[in-house]
C-alpha cells in the first residue's frame, strides 16, 4: 500500500492549514492521551483524525468523539484500515465537522463559558470574600 506522509512542523499556522486541508487523514499525538487544537483545526476542516485517547480522559468526551483511537502499539493497523476504506474516511470528516461546530464553535465556548458563570455568580458573596 503506498501512501504519502507529511510532517508538518516549523511552519506558518496559514501553512499548516493548508497542509491540512490537503490531507485525506490527519495524525496527531499518540502520547499524551487527549486531542489538542492541531485536531480541532483538522476536525473543522473535515478530516478524519487519529490520536491517542487515554481511557481516564475518555470519559470527558461526548460519546459521538469522532476520532479514531490510536496508540504506537496499533497505529499503523488503524491508519492502513482508514487508507483502505474510503467511506469510513468521508464518514468520519462529515462526523468530524459536526463535532467541531457542536463543541468547539464559539458559540458553544460561549455557551458553556456563560453557564459556568451564570453557576459561579450564585455562589454567596462569602464563597469569594470570606475566604482567607
Amino acid at each position: 500500500m503506498k501512501f504519502e506522509y507529511r510532517i508538518i512542523t516549523g511552519v506558518s499556522h496559514d501553512q499548516a492549514l493548508d497542509a491540512m486541508r490537503s490531507a485525506d487523514i490527519f495524525l496527531d499525538q499518540f502520547i499524551l492521551g487527549a486531542y489538542g487544537v492541531a485536531s480541532i483545526e483538522a476536525m473543522a476542516l473535515g478530516k478524519p483524525v487519529v490520536c491517542y485517547i487515554d481511557s481516564a480522559v475518555r470519559t470527558n468526551y461526548p460519546a459521538d468523539l469522532p476520532v479514531v483511537n490510536a496508540n504506537p502499539d496499533n497505529l499503523a493497523q488503524k491508519v492502513a484500515e482508514l487508507i483502505k476504506d474510503g467511506a469510513k474516511r468521508r464518514d468520519l470528516g462529515v462526523r468530524s465537522r459536526q463535532y467541531a461546530e457542536r463543541v468547539h464553535s464559539y458559540e458553544a465556548y460561549a455557551s458553556n463559558l456563560q453557564r459556568i458563570y451564570s453557576e459561579v455568580m450564585r455562589l454567596p458573596d462569602s464563597y469569594f470574600w470570606g475566604r482567607r
